[in-house]
C-alpha cells in the first residue's frame, strides 16, 4: 500500500466521517462522496484551496489507477483509499475559508472596473463558455447565444425586480453548456458568491437565486450541484475569494487584482472564467440598484 501525506485540508472536513466511496477521478483531483452524503475532493498540491478539499504532497497520482464506488475508510490520523492508498494528516495543517464580505459603504465608482475586466476578457479570451470569439459549428454558436440571452434576460429580471423572469432564466443556465462543470453552472456559481456575500444589501434577490437554485439542482451533474452549493454558502476555491475581497475595497489594489484575475482564469478551461462572467455580473448589478436607491 502506498503512503501518502497530506499538507493541507479544509477545517470543515472535521465536522464529518470521511468514510464513503470514490465518485469520480481525474489527472489532480479525485471526488469522494461519504456515507452521510458529504462530498470533498482529494487534491494534489498544485490545486488551489478550496472548500471540503483535503490537499496531498504529490503532484500526480501516477502509478494509481482510481475507480467509481471504490470504497474510502476513515482510519486513525488518516484515510485508506481503495485499499491502494493509506493517506496520513497527522503532520496536515488546516485552513479555513473566510466568508467574503460586501462592504458597507461601496464605492459605486468602482463599477467602471467591473466593466472595465469584462471588457478585457471578451477581447482576450477565446473560451468555449461566456467569451467567446470563434465557433467549429452552429451548435457551439447556438449555445454561446442561449448564454448571453439568459445573461440579458437575467439583467432585466433584476432590473425589474421580475421574480418569474429570473427563476426561469436560472432553471434555463442550470446544467447547460459544455465541460465537468457547465458553463451556465459555472456563470450562476460566480453570482451565487456576490449574493450570499455577509451584509449583501438585496436580501430579497439573495433568497430568489438560492431558492430556485437549491430546487433545480439535480438539472446538472453531481460535481457541479457541490459547487454551486458551495456558492450559496458564499465559498470558493481561493483565488476566487481574493478576487472578490479585492473587488470589494474601496481602492483597489491593481497588481493583487491582476494576479488573482489570472489565477482564476486558469482554473479549469473555461470555468473560471465563466465565474468571472457571473461575479462580475453579479456586482454590476448589485452596484447599479444601489445607485439608483440613493438616487
Amino acid at each position: 500500500m502506498k503512503k501518502i501525506e497530506s499538507i493541507s485540508y479544509d477545517s470543515s472536513l472535521n465536522n464529518f466521517n470521511l468514510s464513503g466511496k470514490i465518485h469520480s477521478s481525474f489527472n489532480r483531483t479525485l471526488n469522494i462522496l461519504t456515507e452521510s452524503n458529504h462530498f470533498f475532493t482529494v487534491a494534489v498540491n498544485s490545486v488551489f484551496d478550496g472548500p471540503n478539499m483535503l490537499k496531498i504532497k504529490e503532484s500526480n497520482f501516477e502509478g494509481l489507477v482510481f475507480e467509481r464506488g471504490m470504497m474510502v475508510k476513515q482510519v486513525d490520523e488518516g484515510l485508506v483509499i481503495a485499499d491502494k492508498v493509506s493517506l496520513d494528516l497527522s503532520k496536515a495543517e488546516t485552513y479555513q475559508i473566510k466568508p467574503l464580505v460586501f462592504p458597507n459603504k461601496p464605492n459605486t465608482e468602482n463599477n467602471n472596473t467591473f466593466l472595465g475586466i469584462e471588457k478585457y476578457l471578451s477581447e482576450q479570451l477565446d473560451t468555449v463558455g461566456f467569451f467567446r470569439k470563434t465557433y467549429q459549428n452552429n451548435l457551439e454558436k447556438e449555445q454561446h447565444d442561449r448564454l448571453l440571452a439568459c445573461k440579458n434576460a437575467l439583467n432585466t429580471a433584476v432590473k425589474e425586480e421580475n421574480k418569474n423572469l429570473l427563476e426561469k432564466e436560472v432553471i434555463q443556465l442550470i446544467g447547460y453548456g459544455n465541460g465537468l462543470t457547465p458553463s451556465g453552472d459555472d456563470f450562476l456559481t460566480g453570482l451565487l458568491l456576490v449574493a450570499n456575500s455577509v451584509n449583501y444589501p438585496f436580501v430579497t434577490l439573495r433568497n430568489s437565486l438560492n431558492e430556485t437554485v437549491s430546487r433545480n439542482l439535480k438539472r446538472t451533474n453531481d460535481i457541479s450541484q457541490h459547487q454551486l452549493l458551495h456558492g450559496i454558502e458564499g465559498i470558493a476555491l481561493e483565488p476566487i475569494m481574493t478576487f472578490l475581497r479585492e473587488l470589494y475595497q474601496e481602492e483597489i489594489d491593481n497588481i493583487q487584482l491582476e494576479n488573482s484575475l489570472n489565477q482564476v482564469i486558469s482554473i479549469g478551461s473555461s470555468s473560471g472564467s465563466d465565474m468571472l462572467a457571473g461575479i462580475l455580473f453579479g456586482l454590476e448589478v448589485t452596484f447599479q440598484k444601489i445607485i439608483d436607491r440613493e438616487n
